[in-house]
């Protein structure tokens, strides 16, 4: 997902970068609520027959599935936020706090359009000035893409 606020004029503004999310942390939670409730029902079932020994794989199933699901719903929260003002361009990345920050020269700063080498994977966009370069965009679709590249071309060059 691509939100821009940029002012041309000015020569302002800033574009937040987020994957498309799925579902809600509270709607995947009911989910795993809903299947861990069933497979420990079954497992219920199956240890009063006398076949004990499915409850702790059943167990080990329903904590992998949380802990997976938990870490893709973390990895969904990733963003980037690119700040463009007068001269300067900043791209903080993160999931709650910008963790890595990119500062440089906008004069100097170009957007690459790198081809991937897989057929129907998307395009990399990265951005280069002098001796850095930082890849942005990673998780997001083609078409995703295609709009980060139209509102960048407002304010950087564009290769590729």
């Amino acid at each position: 997902m691509v939100e821009s606020n940029i002012d041309i004029a000015q020569g302002r503004g800033h574009i937040v970068v987020s994957p498309n999310l799925s579902s809600q942390w509270h709607t995947t939670k009911i989910l795993l609520w809903i299947i861990s409730c069933i497979a420990l029902l079954i497992a219920a079932i199956f240890a009063s027959l006398g076949l004990w020994m499915i409850l702790p794989f059943t167990g080990f199933e329903v904590l992998a599935l949380v802990l997976l699901t938990y870490w893709v719903a973390c990895r969904c929260r990733h963003k980037q936020v690119i700040h463009f003002d007068d001269n300067r361009i900043r791209v903080e990345k993160g999931y709650r706090t910008p963790r890595l920050a990119w500062d440089s020269e906008l004069f100097w700063t170009r957007l690459i359009i790198g081809k991937s080498p897989y057929r129907g994977h998307p395009n990399k966009l990265i951005l280069r000035s002098k001796q850095q370069q930082l890849e942005i965009g990673e998780f997001l679709n083609e078409h995703d893409k295609k709009k980060l590249i139209a509102e960048l071309r407002h304010v950087i060059s564009v290769v590729g």
